[in-house]
């Protein structure tokens, strides 16, 4: 990682990877500076920082791309590199999640994120965990029982995950977009001042998706009748952990930042229609 050394009145960071020219350094605390500079590459950020690369990986960023320099990349895949890094920090510090500077970024960046996450567990996440399951299960001999309910409880998580996705792409998203776009435009209409959803959406987020996955890693964790011994076994608890992780910043950014962001945003429309 990251190795910091003061030396008078200039800051000098150095990585065991890249020497890299200050371009935007963001200070939250004496732990923590976030950095991303004009000459390094993509390729360079993630290759120093994992997480970094964890968030990228929903991007559809071309492999010939990562190449660029970042400052150049950001503009042309309309990249908001300060979201990124501010999302940066609260993956690698629950503690350093700051709702209140993320609420200062457009509803669209958030949705926009949202859904490429949305994105990145329905056709890669998920996937690669079934897949370590039914890879789990061809290397253990007999008919495990742990793993036998292993397989009903993520069959059973993913059907449920996938669905509130559907929701949310379907109806709040669009909803909230609606109502964003309404205001910017001042098109005060019935459609753009009700509140048919968010109600719903309060509801729904209930950490109960983070809740279910707890769980499951708890499960895991617990097991000591043999599938501990296995590889894959490690592998899996292990993609299971980075998928807790990531789904819950993700939960908070909808919790914390989307949600108080669109009671804000039907308030002003109200307030607006009235007048």
């Amino acid at each position: 990682m990251l190795a910091f050394f003061i030396d008078t009145d200039v800051c000098h960071i150095t990585s065991l990877y890249v020497y890299i020219i200050l371009w935007n350094i963001l200070f939250y605390n004496s732990k923590y500076s976030v950095m991303i500079s004009k000459v390094q590459t993509l390729q360079d950020l993630v290759s120093t920082d994992e997480l970094f690369g964890l968030i990228m990986k929903r991007f559809d960023v071309e492999e010939a791309d990562m190449k660029e320099k970042i400052s150049r990349l950001a503009a042309k895949e309309n990249l908001d590199m300060n979201f990124l890094t501010d999302l940066l920090i609260a993956f690698e510090d629950a503690n350093e999640f700051s709702p209140q500077k993320l609420r200062n970024y457009p509803i669209q960046l958030i949705i926009n994120y949202l859904k490429k996450t949305h994105q990145f567990y329905i056709s890669s996440k998920l996937p690669q965990i079934e897949q370590s399951i039914y890879h789990l299960d061809s290397k253990v001999q007999g008919n495990n029982a742990s793993l036998k309910v292993l397989k009903h409880f993520f069959s059973d998580y993913k059907k449920a995950l996938t669905e509130h996705i559907e929701m949310e792409e379907k109806v709040l998203f669009p909803y909230i977009l609606h109502m964003s776009f309404s205001f910017t435009e001042k098109r005060f209409t019935a459609q753009a001042v009700q509140k048919p959803y968010l109600n719903d959406m309060l509801t729904e987020h209930d950490h109960e998706h983070e809740d279910r996955l707890e769980e499951i890693v708890d499960f895991l964790s617990k097991k000591k009748d043999g599938l501990e011994n296995h590889l894959s076994f490690k592998v899996l608890l292990t993609q299971f952990e980075t998928f807790k992780r990531d789904l819950r910043v993700h939960e908070r950014l909808e919790e914390e930042v989307l949600i108080p962001q669109v009671i804000e945003l039907e308030n002003k429309l109200n307030f607006a229609s009235l007048n």
